[in-house]
């Protein structure tokens, strides 16, 4: 036989988390109050049907929520007349299941609004700030359009179709890539002007590696140094 409620339930739950918080097990918590572990099980999982008559149980239940410091009331789960009245309690908390499904029709079309204004939300955003949602496909084909003109690096793309799908890639054996491309003189100019602040602190101690860096440069680009020396 079960003698136990939601309402139980939830105070047991009460007690068990009081003792969880004072890092105490069920056997510590019997060694100091002489209470029976199994008698403090039952309390903390709502269950009263161990204990031999409700006196017992009121009896436990007052010492254990006192040492616990807990002010709970005990839930008399042996009178009918208080368990009926609280079951319906908790059913008048529940929601209405024949107001479900009445309105169900109603509710499921509010749904699918909702959804609706989500995704047309979505949308609105997009269009105004297509650049918020990633790489764009318009984006793609721009740069690629850049790369294969002459004010880019006339990269030597070629179309290939394979039935209604087209692919870009490459020409065969041309060994293209970016990264040897030459300067266009835009770059050579700000390199140039980079060249030359670091030739400014050429003579600093701190700033040694200035030189080495600026001769690599040149080196590399044929750039001559006509910069004027901090002293």
């Amino acid at each position: 036989m079960s003698l136990k409620s939601a309402h139980t339930g939830k105070v047991g739950k009460a007690f068990k988390n009081a003792r969880i918080l004072r890092s105490m097990t069920v056997e510590e918590v019997a060694h100091q109050t002489l209470i029976s572990a199994e008698y403090i099980k039952a309390i903390e999982s709502g269950d009263y049907a161990v204990f031999p008559a409700r006196m017992f149980a009121v009896q436990y239940f007052k010492k254990y929520a006192k040492f616990l410091n807990l002010e709970i009331g005990f839930f008399d789960i042996y009178n009918a007349d208080v368990v009926a009245a609280a079951n319906k309690e908790l059913q008048s908390d529940l929601p209405d299941p024949s107001f479900l499904k009445q309105n169900i029709v109603y509710i499921f079309f509010i749904c699918f609004f909702l959804l609706l204004s989500i995704f047309y939300i979505f949308n609105a955003i997009n269009d105004f700030d297509p650049e918020s949602f990633g790489v764009q496909k318009r984006q793609v084909y721009a740069d690629i359009s850049f790369m294969i003109s002459d004010a880019g690096f006339k990269a030597p793309i070629e179309r290939v179709r394979d039935g209604q799908q087209v692919f870009l890639r490459y020409e065969e054996g041309s060994n293209f890539s970016i990264s040897n491309q030459p300067l266009n003189e835009s770059e050579v100019n700000q390199l140039q002007q980079a060249l030359l602040t670091l030739n400014r602190f050429k003579g600093l101690p701190q700033f040694s590696w200035v030189e080495e860096l600026s001769m690599r440069l040149e080196s590399d680009f044929k750039f001559q140094s006509s910069m004027q020396v901090i002293e």
